[in-house]
């Protein structure tokens, strides 16, 4: 299983846009992994998890558009994952594709309501949108999927995703604070072989109810692997990471790799 870990920032970037902050500055300065666009990542060619502002600027890293991305799975409605407008640039007003298949949608109501707010309702030619239910596997193409409820925004569901395929398997976790119990219940025993997790508040020692520090991080790593969630040797990996978190690339590695935790950087590759 490859995955193209094509986003690690949160809502504002690093360096954001506004922002004269010390990690800002000498993120600009330093450039290469310090430099991070908003979260998303792809899992193969055909599927890819939120739809960021930072969508051309990915394709643009990755050197192809994403006109094979088959299945398009959405955590939730805050606009730096949730971005709508960049499907209507899928039609043939804006794109040609030389073998177009309908792309599929996952996500919650309010995603719903947001599709067909931008782009109308029903939704253009080629967009089929799917209602998910928390806890019910389904299969998008190649990939069994769990969907699991993430601690992130009170008034909507947030959710997270486990991803299997062909006896491999990992959890995509951002936005996400510690997880409710049913969330756990629901990962206990996959053994999966790797987690890409939030590490949002950085040092700040915030109560971890919406997003994960570096703290709260390594306790959830500890978790998993202690509810069989991941197998004893999985990677585990830090991404959704902000300036507000006061590290950069370098101070993030020396805070988590002691704990067997590796960093994301925009356009990471990861085997599992």
């Amino acid at each position: 299983m490859r995955i193209e870990i094509l986003g690690t920032g949160a809502s504002e970037g690093i360096p954001a846009v506004y922002c004269e902050c010390a990690i800002c500055r000498e993120a600009a300065r330093r450039g290469g992994k310090n430099i991070r666009s908003r979260a998303s990542l792809m899992v193969g060619e055909k599927h890819k998890v939120d739809l960021p502002p930072d969508t051309f600027l990915h394709s643009l890293r990755r050197g192809k558009p994403f006109s094979q991305v088959e299945h398009l799975f959405f955590t939730h409605s805050h606009p730096d994952h949730f971005y709508p407008h960049s499907l209507r640039l899928r039609a043939r007003t804006f794109a040609y594709i030389e073998s177009p298949r309908p792309l599929h949608i996952y996500g919650n109501e309010t995603i719903e309501e947001g599709l067909k707010g931008a782009l109308g309702s029903p939704l253009p030619e080629g967009l089929v949108f799917h209602s998910i239910e928390v806890f019910r596997s389904f299969d998008a193409g190649d990939l069994d999927v769990i969907p699991v409820k993430a601690s992130h925004k009170a008034n909507e569901l947030c959710l997270n995703y486990a991803f299997m395929s062909r006896g491999k398997g990992f959890l995509q976790a951002f936005d996400t604070g510690w997880y409710p119990d049913d969330t756990w219940n629901a990962l206990r025993g996959l053994l999966l072989d790797a987690a890409i997790i939030e590490c949002t508040a950085g040092k700040l020692d915030e109560p971890p109810t919406a997003h994960l520090g570096v703290k709260p991080l390594i306790r959830m790593k500890e978790k998993l692997i202690e509810e069989r969630a991941l197998r004893d040797n999985a990677r585990v990996i830090a991404t959704h990471l902000c300036h507000m978190g006061g590290l950069l690339h370098e101070e993030l590695e020396h805070a988590l790799l002691p704990a067997g935790i590796e960093v994301a950087y925009d356009g990471m590759l990861v085997e599992i």
